[in-house]
C-alpha cells in the first residue's frame, strides 16, 4: 500500500494578494451547482436539494491504487442507466483512488480528466 502526502511546504513569507475575491456566497454555489445538474442531465432540471456534508481534500491519504473507472447511476435525456467512464482511454492520465485515513472517505486525486457537459473527459 501506497501513503500519499503533499511535498514539504517551502519556508515564504506570506502576504495578502492585493486582488483577493473572497468565495462566493452559499447561494451563489447552489445556484451555479443547480445550473452544472441541469446541464449535465441534459437539460433535466434537479427535483430536490439535499443537504449533506461534503467531505474536505485530505492532507495525506492512502493510495488504494489507479482509478480504472467510474460508474453511476442517474437519468439523463428521459432515459435511466448506468453510466460508465474509463479513465485514459483517451490517452488521459487515470487518478488514484485515495483514502481519507482519519474519516476513510474515498477521494479521487490526480488524473487529467475533466467534467464537462458532454460527460467525464480525459
Amino acid at each position: 500500500m501506497e501513503v500519499v502526502a503533499p511535498p514539504p511546504a517551502p519556508k515564504v513569507t506570506r502576504r495578502r494578494n492585493p486582488h483577493y475575491e473572497p468565495l462566493p456566497e452559499a447561494d451563489d454555489r447552489l445556484t451555479t451547482a443547480l445550473a452544472q445538474y441541469e446541464a449535465f442531465h441534459w437539460g433535466e432540471p434537479a427535483n430536490k436539494v439535499t443537504r449533506r456534508r461534503i467531505s474536505k481534500a485530505p492532507k495525506t491519504g492512502v493510495k488504494l491504487g489507479r482509478l480504472h473507472s467510474v460508474t453511476y447511476h442517474t437519468s439523463k435525456g428521459g432515459e435511466d442507466a448506468l453510466w460508465e467512464h474509463e479513465f485514459g482511454e483517451e490517452g488521459g492520465e487515470a487518478p488514484d483512488l485515495v483514502m481519507d485515513p482519519d474519516n476513510r472517505r474515498l477521494h479521487i486525486v490526480g488524473g487529467t480528466y475533466d467534467v464537462r457537459t458532454a460527460g467525464i473527459i480525459d
